[in-house]
């Protein structure tokens, strides 16, 4: 067989060339379709989950901790039961890491710890699947009567733990022992309904494609 001309080569440089094209075409169509088609899924389940009443979300942001992860199915965890309950769970785990207020002074008020559990309980009714956790840093950090920490060597001593960037935080794991990226976490609570309003879109959002479908 004869040596290819340049005029042939060249040719056939062209041809790789558009099949590489049409290959690169085909699988961006492709994508974008997926993505467009998920992105629609993703918007019609997060729509078949309603959004809560304002009065609920601000009685959620109100009480206490315990009481709005009521029915939840929470799991108290501590040092001692947190690598069966939450690294061992065989499906998907939040863990809320809270301090509640120790004087009856703040007990119809809001605070940083109640946002982030409300967020929790409506993330819990729309996506059951996911085990909910919680872990009250009373029993081992200091707070002052608004549950607020009074010694940060007793939270460095959790981070040592626990990958926590403050408190209260709320982790996510998936069912496969690594953490949920999310965003890994959400820290510092917060106070308002808006805040709250946007963090269960936000969320939802972000569940759904990684953690249900």
């Amino acid at each position: 067989m004869g040596k290819m001309s340049y005029q042939e080569y060249g040719r056939v440089r062209v041809l790789i060339l558009i099949v590489i094209l049409i290959i690169i075409g085909i699988y961006l169509c492709n994508n974008d379709g997926s993505a467009s088609a998920q992105e629609q899924t993703n918007e019609a389940q997060n729509a078949s989950y309603p959004m809560p009443p304002d009065e609920v979300l601000v009685q959620y942001m109100r009480q206490p901790v315990e009481k709005t992860l009521e029915g939840t199915g929470v799991v108290y965890v501590n040092d001692y039961n947190y690598e069966q309950e939450v690294l061992n769970a065989d499906r998907p785990v939040m863990v809320l890491f809270y301090s509640e207020s120790i004087s009856e002074k703040y007990l119809n008020q809001p605070n940083p710890s109640r946002g982030l559990a409300g967020l929790i309980k409506v993330l819990h009714d729309r996506f059951p699947q996911i085990k909910v956790c919680a872990y009250d840093v009373r029993n081992v950090c200091r707070v002052d009567e608004k549950g607020n920490l009074t010694s940060w060597d007793d939270f460095y001593k959790l981070q040592k733990k626990y990958p926590l960037k403050d408190l209260p935080s709320i982790l996510f794991y998936d069912n496969d022992n690594g953490k949920m990226e999310l965003e890994g976490k959400k820290t510092c609570g917060f106070y308002t309904l808006n805040r709250l309003k946007a963090n269960i879109d936000k969320y939802s959002m972000k569940i759904i494609p990684n953690y249900i479908l």
